[in-house]
């Protein structure tokens, strides 16, 4: 925990700076508690010859970039097209695509969009829902990939993600995250109302912070994802309403209900999936039907 916040430290000072500060190196592996931090070292280790590792100067003579990481160095050659791909690999954007689905399906199902539905604002507000969600999405998972990248470079289903492959500094991806949470925020509160900010603000919370951190930790963290799953069609609905309380709100809770039990086979079927590699890089808990 100490070498995690002495990480964000210089994450947070070295934002505006070339240099990235290397990622802390965590130890997950029970038989083995040195191997991850070893693997880790290896894969952030910048190389004097290794040509990513290097400026090309004006006569094209290589100098040695210090211990900025190849990827980092990298980054300042990159195209607007190649920055865009970058960002969406961070917003997980086919994840993203089903979570705004799953909010404007709250929001489409509201009896309140049907009486509006041939005025500007009624519009307005389901683009604004779609933007505000799509913008937190890509907050959470960037910051659920800051923290999972020493992790996310051992199993074979993650390690090709931006920050372990050194596609991006930390310190950028942060930024972006922290840009998009309160772009995201602000969007719904001035455009729909609120109390759908605030679900949208708590929805980020709880995946960065406390889902994340959980996940090696106790099989809790699956109720909370679950939580997650489950509040974007409330967001809809809210966004229609303005309201949760009602006695005609019964509906939208019945649809995040049902957003909440998927989460859980869907989990399952994963864990089944990748369950090896879970319990070898991640940790028991995770998956601890494996570990009976």
């Amino acid at each position: 925990m100490h070498q995690q916040r002495l990480w964000l430290g210089c994450v947070l000072r070295g934002v505006h700076t070339r240099r990235a500060p290397r990622m802390p190196f965590f130890s997950c592996n029970r038989v083995d508690p040195n191997a991850l931090a070893r693997v880790v070292a290896e894969a952030y280790r910048p190389s004097a010859t290794d040509p990513r590792s290097a400026l090309a100067g004006p006569d094209e003579v290589a100098r040695v970039a210090g211990r900025v990481p190849a990827g980092y160095v990298e980054q300042r050659r990159r195209t607007p097209v190649q920055w865009l791909r970058v960002y969406r690999q961070l917003s997980k954007s086919r994840l993203t695509f089903l979570v705004v689905l799953s909010g404007m399906m709250g929001y489409s199902l509201c009896p309140a969009a049907y009486a509006a539905a041939t005025a500007l604002p009624s519009v307005v507000r389901l683009l604004a829902l779609a933007g505000g969600i799509t913008l937190c999405s890509t907050a959470a998972n960037t910051l659920n990939q800051i923290v999972e990248a020493p992790y996310d470079a051992q199993m074979a289903r993650t390690r090709a993600r931006p920050l372990p492959r050194r596609a991006i500094a930390p310190a950028h991806a942060f930024s972006l995250a922290t840009c998009s949470a309160a772009g995201g925020v602000a969007v719904l509160g001035a455009l729909t109302n609120p109390l759908t900010a605030a679900l949208g603000a708590l929805n980020v919370a709880l995946y960065a912070f406390v889902y994340t951190p959980m996940k090696r930790h106790s099989i809790a963290n699956t109720w909370v994802g679950a939580v997650v799953g489950a509040l974007p069609p409330l967001m809809g609905w809210a966004s229609c309403t303005g309201t949760l309380m009602q006695p005609t709100d019964a509906a939208g809770w019945i649809l995040a209900g049902i957003l909440f039990a998927w989460q859980f086979p869907h989990f399952n079927a994963l864990a089944h999936a990748m369950g090896n590699e879970y319990t070898r890089w991640r940790s028991c808990r995770c998956v601890a039907w494996r570990c009976r």
